[in-house]
């Protein structure tokens, strides 16, 4: 075998595995390899982490007692604030790759100090400066990596690549664990301290590699957005504060915090009075972080992706509550050494598996300009103020009321119930403000609905209808008649002795909308009106709120318009009394409706049908049924059926939602999605509309089939029938979930933005049910290769196409 066909059969090889690997794992093509210097980077940074906090507890406790523990938490929460004052300012003048570098190479420097003062010199207090340090560096590093992974991708490949992220990190915790136990029995616990200082080392270099890599952009390497970026500690905590998104967020981390460090406390009190002896604290302390980490492990390979992709973030944050909350009831009913290893490795095994990558997630929305400083804040500062609230809930009990070490579960199970509500808040924040960023998508005016206005609004607008203009009051007619007001203002009335005819013409058509029978006596003088439009318009008035049969103003006066003819004339027919004779007026409607075929006729009789409302409702549906009828007349009716805007007109639409011809099915989907934002709650049948969205999935999964069998390639009416059938389904799920937001959700997955792209799939994956999400977002993802639509649409008809 040649070399060349060697290495290509090595490549082959090498392609193969890392597509085993991506489908294993859920990646997309590229993002292992471009990940793994950040997956790196947090698994020296958690090995550190682990080995300090192993090392730290075990030399403070050689020196002091267990009550003395949460005076120096307390030391913790305000030193932390000291320390990340400086940090933000940094922030703001430097870019993100100098402060992480700078920061690590800072940091290991420190740990070389302390080394030589543990092993020459012994002084009780640098074990609590140590301790001290350990506090602020941990939790400052660990909140480094999750910084720049924020910066580094978009929510969709953070919920693919947190969880790997996360399982970096859990490797990390288990060979920090035993490195330390390891150093210990052999050389002593000091000796960990520089082992620490190779991997902060080597970290720096794990940062500059992975900020040399296009896809960071330069957000990471370049200065810091001046723009709205808070530059120092005070800001940061207004941002916070004036955000509903990250108060929940911040909410959440203090609760953590004050909850696991109470377990902390717990699992270390006991042991110092069990094992007394410092090796043999630290040898213990870096066992159960080993072993605990090998669970989480497990649970970070087998649970996290899955469950964040299947129930989301939601579900995801209430996990470790309820795995703190069984931990407390067992050492509450038992407070032996094993109970309490119990409860400080069901904190180890889901915070930093499930819980670790559903918070992270949180921060994904927030803006980029202030992302460092805010989450550097919440990370450290919050963080270890959950610490100092610990300690000082330890005081309170521990101290001055004696509870023992087992007792203060009970104070933990308190704070636990707080954490769940904490959970549910964030959730809610979170898709809050996805929704928020998906709105900024420009939206086309027309595709836009006027809301009902408000009493300000109404008042501003009525004040245009004064203008001398008549253009202006045209505009602020329209916008009443958008507005949908249900009562006529009394600045509309005034307009019917206006100059213009075309404002006395809408003044009249409101007024007759609006029910107001007080002007009935000013319309019939407009009978005699010099303009056409207005008689006629005054004709439609009358014949719907007046006994006297509109035959006689004809008689009498002539000159009328003639669908406004027919249209009063069916009114008067078809409204209950003597003169009621509705076959009569059926057979004039329908020659109303054979004339929108008529190009020059059509306009005018859709208007004077409109005008009659439900009196032509039935004959519209008939129609609109017939496949017989010509397709011409069908597609205007959908419009006209909106215009007349009643429950009966919604549930003709719904009733005929499923058509054969792709334009008539889009303008009945169409009419009735905008007839249901418009007129609010209407009662329409979820079942209809339900069997029209499978059966326009059904149709979208084919279309993908359809095109595999010309290898993917789609000519221009291909992929315009796609994206309209694309848009039916949305409009057909904004009738279903009209609370939802997906009018900006279905703009925000056309976007050529890939955080919007992401933000926007990312919102519907946490906001409509798992089995929609998984039949839609599919579809939309524009991660997903062609193959695997084609794989999902076989496996959804239950049939395959061959080309």
């Amino acid at each position: 075998m040649s070399a060349a066909a060697a290495h290509r059969l090595s490549r082959s090889r090498m392609d193969k595995s890392a597509s085993f690997i991506n489908r294993v794992l859920n990646l997309r093509s590229g993002e292992l390899v471009r990940g793994l210097p950040l997956f790196g980077y947090y698994l020296l940074v958690i090995t550190f982490y682990m080995m300090a906090r192993v090392a730290r507890d075990a030399i403070f406790l050689d020196s002091f007692n267990r009550e003395q523990l949460p005076y120096a938490d307390m030391s913790v929460a305000v030193v932390a604030a000291f320390i990340l004052a400086p940090y933000i300012r940094a922030g703001y003048k430097v870019s993100l790759r100098n402060l992480q570098m700078g920061s690590l190479l800072f940091f290991t420097m420190n740990l070389g100090a302390f080394w030589w003062g543990f092993h020459f010199h012994k002084w009780a207090w640098l074990a609590a400066a140590f301790y001290v340090w350990v506090g602020v560096c941990g939790i400052l590093m660990v909140g480094q990596v999750w910084t720049l992974a924020n910066f580094v991708w978009t929510t969709r490949e953070a919920k693919r690549l947190f969880a790997i992220l996360g399982s970096c990190g859990i490797v990390g915790g288990i060979a920090g664990g035993f490195l330390a136990k390891w150093i210990a029995e052999r050389a002593g616990t000091d000796a960990t301290l520089l082992f620490m200082s190779a991997f902060l080392s080597f970290s720096a270099v794990l940062i500059w590699i992975i900020c040399k890599q296009e896809q960071m952009g330069r957000s990471a390497t370049g200065p810091p957005e001046a723009r709205e970026t808070p530059r120092n500690l005070m800001e940061s905590f207004r941002i916070v504060r004036q955000s509903p998104h990250l108060l929940a967020i911040a909410a959440l981390i203090l609760l953590s915090s004050v909850v696991t460090s109470v377990a902390g406390w717990q699992l270390k009190a006991i042991a110092k009075d069990t094992l007394v002896q410092k090796d043999m604290i630290a040898a213990y302390l870096g066992a159960v972080a080993g072993y605990t980490g090998i669970v989480s492990l497990i649970a970070q390979l087998l649970i996290t992706s899955k469950l964040l992709r299947r129930f989301g973030i939601g579900v995801a944050l209430l996990v470790l509550p309820l795995s703190l909350t069984a931990g407390s009831l067992t050492v509450l009913l038992w407070g032996t050494l094993w109970a309490a290893a119990i409860l400080r490795g069901s904190d180890g095994v889901f915070r930093y598996s499930i819980d670790t990558s559903a918070v992270q997630l949180l921060y994904l929305p927030v803006p980029a300009n202030i992302k460092v400083q805010v989450k550097s804040f919440i990370d450290t500062v919050i963080w270890k103020l959950g610490d100092g609230l610990a300690a000082v809930t330890l005081l309170i009990f521990a101290t001055k009321l004696h509870l023992t070490p087992q007792r203060i579960s009970l104070v933990s199970l308190v704070l636990l119930a707080v954490w769940f509500t904490a959970a549910l808040t964030a959730r809610r924040q979170y898709v809050a403000t996805l929704k928020a960023n998906i709105q900024h998508v420009r939206i086309q005016p027309q595709q836009v609905l006027v809301p009902v206005l408000d009493q300000f609004t109404t008042k501003v607008v009525a004040e245009k209808l004064n203008s001398p203009d008549p253009n202006e009051v045209i505009y602020a007619l329209t916008l009443f008649e958008m507005g949908q007001q249900l009562h006529a203002h009394s600045a509309i009335r005034k307009l019917l002795e206006h100059p213009s005819p075309h404002v006395r013409k809408k003044a009249v058509s409101i007024l007759s909308a609006a029910e107001d029978l007080s002007v009935k006596h000013q319309i019939v003088a407009m009978i005699r009106d010099n303009d056409l439009d207005v008689r006629t318009e005054a004709l439609r008035y009358l014949s719907r709120h007046d006994d006297m049969d509109p035959l006689n103003y004809i008689d009498r006066l002539g000159d009328f318009a003639d669908f406004s003819i027919r249209s009063a004339t069916i009114s008067f027919l078809m409204r209950p009394g003597e003169a009621q004779n509705l076959e009569a007026g059926r057979m004039i409607l329908d020659g109303m409706i054979g004339d929108l075929e008529n190009e020059t006729l059509a306009a005018r009789a859709a208007n004077s049908m409109a005008l009659l409302g439900d009196m032509a409702v039935g004959a519209l549906q008939d129609h609109l049924a017939n496949p017989n009828e010509d397709l011409r007349i069908r597609k205007q009716i959908p419009e006209i059926l909106f215009q007349i805007g009643t429950p009966r007109a919604a549930g003709a639409l719904a009733e005929n939602l499923v058509q054969a011809e792709a334009e008539l099915r889009f303008k009945v989907i169409s009419a009735l999605n905008k007839l249901c934002e418009a007129r609010g709650n209407l009662p329409v049948d979820r079942l209809l509309i339900e069997s029209a969205m499978v059966a326009e999935m059904m149709g979208h999964y084919r279309s993908y089939q359809l095109l595999a069998t010309a290898n993917g390639e789609a000519d221009e009416r291909m992929e315009q029938s796609m994206r309209e059938e694309l848009e039916r389904i949305f409009r057909l799920m904004k009738l279903l979930f009209p609370s939802l937001d997906l009018q900006n959700a279905y703009f925000g997955i056309q976007s050529k933005d890939p955080v919007t792209h992401a933000n926007a799939l990312e919102f519907l994956d946490n906001t409509l049910s798992a089995q929609l999400r998984t039949r839609l977002v599919p579809l939309i993802d524009s991660e997903v290769s062609f193959q695997e639509r084609v794989r999902l649409a076989d496996r959804f008809l239950g049939f395959s196409v061959q080309s």
